[in-house]
Formats: C-alpha cells, sequence, structure tokens
C-alpha cells in the first residue's frame, strides 16, 4: 500500500487515520452474529422507566416515525421518482429559516460531504448513477451502471448480505472531501467525516421511513474499488458511508 500516493496532494490524514481509510479496502462484511455472545453491559441492565407519551402531540409522531425505521434487506422493489426527490429534500434540504443549514446534523454549516445516488430501479429515471443537488431537484450524470459498476454491486451486496438478483433499488454512496476536512478540523479528518457521515445517514433513515421507504445503512465499502468505477481519485473525495432504500 502506497501511503505516500495518498499523501502527495490528497489526503492530509495523520497516518493512523489514513491507513485505517486505506484499509477498508480489505473489510469483509460480516453478517451472522448469532453465535457472538459477551458479558452484558451495564447499560443494559435493570429496567428502562416507563414514560408516558400522549397522543396527537409531536413527541407521538416522532414515535410513529421512529417504529417504522426498521433495516430490513427487501430492498428490491422500484420507488418513483417523486419518492426519490421528497428524500433528498428531507434530509438534504435547508430549512426555510436557515437558509446557509442543511437538514442532517453537523459540527458546522460546512458541505463536506456529497452524494452519489445510485438508480438501479426508480421509475422515471434512466439507469445510472447521479451526482444529488437537492436543492433544485436535479440530478448530475456521473457514471453508467457499467460492468466496473458491477463488480461493485456485487461486492455490496455481499456487505447487505444480498444475492444479486435482489440488489436495492436505490443506493445512497456519501463521499467527504478531504480537503475541505482537513481545512475545518485539521487532525481529526477521518474521525470527522464519520461523524458528520453517521448524522446523515440516521437523517436519511428517518427520512425513508416518514415518505414509508425501507431503508438499510452501511459503512464505506471499497473505495478503491468505486475510484476504479467513477473516475474520482479517493485521495481527494473518498466514500465514507451506504444507505440502501426500496418501496414498501
Amino acid at each position: 500500500m502506497d501511503v505516500n500516493y495518498y499523501r502527495k496532494g490528497g489526503i492530509h490524514m495523520n497516518e493512523i487515520e489514513l491507513l485505517t481509510y486505506l484499509n477498508l479496502e480489505n473489510s469483509k462484511p460480516v453478517i451472522n452474529l448469532n453465535s457472538y455472545t459477551q458479558k452484558i453491559p451495564p447499560w443494559e441492565e435493570g429496567n428502562p422507566p416507563e414514560i408516558k407519551i400522549y397522543p396527537n402531540s409531536r413527541a407521538a409522531d416522532f414515535l410513529n416515525v421512529i417504529d417504522l425505521r426498521r433495516s430490513t434487506r427487501n430492498l428490491y422493489n422500484a420507488i418513483t421518482k417523486n419518492d426519490l426527490f421528497k428524500l433528498l429534500n428531507l434530509s438534504l434540504g435547508r430549512p426555510f429559516l436557515r437558509r446557509y443549514f442543511r437538514r442532517y446534523p453537523t459540527s458546522g454549516a460546512c458541505d463536506e460531504l456529497g452524494v452519489l445516488i445510485i438508480a438501479n430501479k426508480v421509475e422515471g429515471i434512466p439507469r445510472a448513477a447521479y451526482w444529488a443537488h437537492a436543492e433544485n431537484n436535479e440530478l448530475k450524470w456521473a457514471a453508467d451502471l457499467n460492468d466496473k459498476y458491477l463488480e461493485f454491486e456485487i461486492e455490496s451486496c455481499k456487505h447487505f448480505g444480498l444475492t444479486i438478483d435482489k440488489a436495492p433499488s436505490l443506493t445512497f454512496l456519501i463521499f467527504a472531501d478531504w480537503k475541505r476536512l482537513e481545512k475545518k478540523y485539521q487532525n481529526c479528518v477521518l474521525a470527522s467525516a464519520l461523524l458528520d457521515c453517521g448524522g446523515m445517514l440516521q437523517t436519511m433513515s428517518i427520512a425513508a421511513a416518514t415518505i414509508h421507504l425501507r431503508a438499510c445503512i452501511s459503512g464505506c465499502i471499497r473505495p478503491k474499488l468505486i475510484q476504479d468505477w467513477i473516475g474520482l481519485d479517493c485521495k481527494y473525495f473518498g466514500h465514507v458511508g451506504t444507505i440502501c432504500f426500496g418501496a414498501r
């Protein structure tokens, strides 16, 4: 692994962070954890307090959405173009009264994350990959779903415990702008990217539940494999998170 290549003109992480990110290329999914046992941690001991939630309240509305939000592997049903843009607006749009911010939580008003949309089965949208532009409801073409994409899709399905014939109808890949992150966070680049990515993924998951879509979250999947497919050098813009969707 040529660490110096990624340092030269690109990723300016500390060495431990850089090696951690590049070693994700060798990560393998673990699907069956049924045999895994460990001592119960202290925060799981005892009974949680009972709190009454009143119907027709904001708390009740929130619980209704959260109760719908469950990870699932049934993601192959096609979704509509309208649902895709609803999902983008709910998760990536800017609040009306705070136009400098995003709807997903970050540690500041800095657009250091980008979203690549893989429209595998989206009614009304040609099958391809697009960059998301949530504010003007536009999709910018990024790449075809060619043989190099198929290699990534096979690997991605392994991470989600899926067979290739049950591949998700829609996938969002989250990318980090390392330069912008370095300027903002200096020596905490990878950790900050993953922290903000987690906030974005959870917001997308809640948005999907709100409009009755199924969803499942995963982490980074073979960044150099994605680089070979879309031609985007991961020493400048690296894949850090994944979420897939399907209709109910």
